[in-house]
């Protein structure tokens, strides 16, 4: 996540974005899918086959960016973004649990950390 790295760096943001990617084939899904289950049943043929990808920002609970790519139907589209987005809320804590751990990593102990005057 690029932005968990511009957060760590201190640059102002409204909110994290989660992503979360989900291949179709057939009636075989991959969450989050390997490069090999990524393109597995593409010479294939199968009917519905496709890949969605969902940038979301979780606190605000707004999709940032969504695509898709190949030939799904609608019903399965819309299962495959909310399926996305369950991923995508999932890895939220995770993220925000990485955040917390860098910034207090990164504070410095000094007197004012434990609540005793700076010894300047």
């Amino acid at each position: 996540c690029a932005s968990v790295g511009l957060a760590d760096a201190g640059v102002m943001m409204y909110d994290v974005v989660a992503g979360c990617s989900m291949r179709q084939c057939g009636d075989d899904q991959y969450l989050d899918p390997s490069v090999s289950e990524e393109f597995q049943h593409e010479e294939q043929g199968t009917a519905e086959h496709g890949m969605v990808t969902v940038g979301l920002l979780p606190s605000l609970n707004q999709v940032s960016a969504l695509v898709l790519d190949g030939h799904l139907q609608q019903r399965t589209a819309v299962q495959a973004v909310k399926t996305c987005i369950s991923g995508c809320l999932s890895l939220y804590p995770v993220i925000k649990d990485c955040l917390v751990t860098s910034t207090q990593r990164n504070i410095p102990t000094t007197g004012r950390q434990t609540g005793q005057p700076d010894a300047n």
